[in-house]
């Protein structure tokens, strides 16, 4: 029975030194880890935000290099346009035949059909500009018009 007791005390002993070897954490290291790993944490977030931004900044500069740059405006014409004729729309943007198409210039006269058909009680109304002619000086406006909408007080 001595001989067993004698061999779980230097199992023990050696079991201490073992551990104590490792190192011991208190609750101080312990947490100065968790913070270190969250701080990793947040730097690897905070990096693949940046490229997801870039990627989309990118894709933004593709999408906008369609538009060619030194194309002038010669021709407004309308596709889809039933209740509205074609001569009462190109008042609404004529102002920009002659000069130089650019993203900004599209997106005001394409805001400027919206608010006249929108004005006339068309509130469903999509316009969305077609450029892919506009090397040619022509752009023209796709226009999907919804029913006329009028409210009624009784």
């Amino acid at each position: 029975m001595k001989k067993v007791l004698i061999l779980i005390c230097v199992m023990s002993a050696f079991a201490n030194i073992s551990f104590a070897s490792m190192g011991a954490y208190d609750a101080g290291s312990l947490n100065r880890e968790y913070v270190r790993d969250m701080r990793m944490h947040e730097m690897q977030t905070r990096e693949r935000n940046k490229a997801a931004i870039v990627q989309k900044e990118n894709a933004v500069e593709k999408r906008l290099s369609n538009v060619p740059v030194s194309a002038e405006i010669k021709k407004i014409s309308f596709d889809g346009n039933e209740a509205l004729s074609s001569e009462a729309l190109l008042k609404v943007v004529e102002s920009n035949i002659g000069t130089i198409a650019n993203e900004q210039r599209v997106v005001n006269m394409r805001n400027l059909l919206l608010k006249y058909y929108q004005s006339n009680g068309y509130y469903s109304v999509i316009v969305f500009p077609d450029i892919t002619k506009l090397s040619s000086g022509e752009l023209l406006f796709y226009i999907k018009e919804g029913g006329k909408n009028s409210i009624t007080v009784e």
